[in-house]
């Protein structure tokens, strides 16, 4: 079996607010590899938390990390 897991970013234009873009991405991992995933994304947290002090738990929004303003 698969595990996919999708998520989406921007507005397709279907709403009065509308985006220049819109994303769609997914990931897709079988059963089988599905521990290994889920520790080398615990692994890349972890390394966030140190070197960034970025919280495990908080979501990452790429936005926030290539506004100019920030």
């Amino acid at each position: 079996m698969y595990l996919m897991y999708v998520d989406e970013s921007g507005d397709p234009g279907n709403n009065t607010k509308q985006t220049d873009y819109f994303c769609l991405s997914g990931i897709v991992v079988h059963e089988s590899e599905w521990r290994q995933f889920i520790d080398a994304q615990l692994a890349f947290r972890r390394t966030l938390k140190e070197v960034y002090n970025f919280p495990i738990r908080a979501e990452i929004h790429t936005a926030e990390f290539i506004r100019k303003n920030a």
